[in-house]
């Protein structure tokens, strides 16, 4: 079964789409759909953009533990595309692939420090 985007990730040929699919594909490698259809409203493409890109530059958390618990969010929450999109990245960054595949038991995984459990072990309020 396929799925669809519930909004069209279609845009018409400006200036404004030209720079981001340029941008998105060198950074990238792709234009990432999240992206597309946040293209729809010019505004929130941008806020959530200077968003992203402020939470990247946070230097006092260590990397390691902050693709650590994306990937926590991100599997509590359901959203397989920041699970794929966060295993990449965190990858690309070093981070050993046990870590990432034993994020579902993380309580009995050896592969945790106890700092570490606790990141990954967020729990909902």
């Amino acid at each position: 079964m396929t799925t669809t985007a519930r909004i069209p990730l279609e845009h018409p040929d400006t200036l404004f789409t030209r720079a981001v699919t340029w941008w998105s594909r060198r950074r990238f490698g792709a234009m990432l759909e999240p992206g597309l259809a946040l293209m729809h409203h010019r505004r929130v493409f941008l806020s959530t953009g200077r968003f992203e890109l402020s939470v990247e530059r946070w230097g006092s958390l260590d990397p390691e533990l902050k693709d650590l618990a994306v990937a926590a969010v991100s599997a509590q929450i359901g959203c397989s595309w920041c699970m794929d999109f966060g295993y990449y990245l965190a990858r690309n960054r070093g981070m050993a692939a046990a870590k990432l595949e034993h994020l579902a038991n993380w309580r009995s995984s050896d592969v945790y420090s106890p700092l570490e459990r606790r990141v990954s072990g967020t729990q909902r309020r």
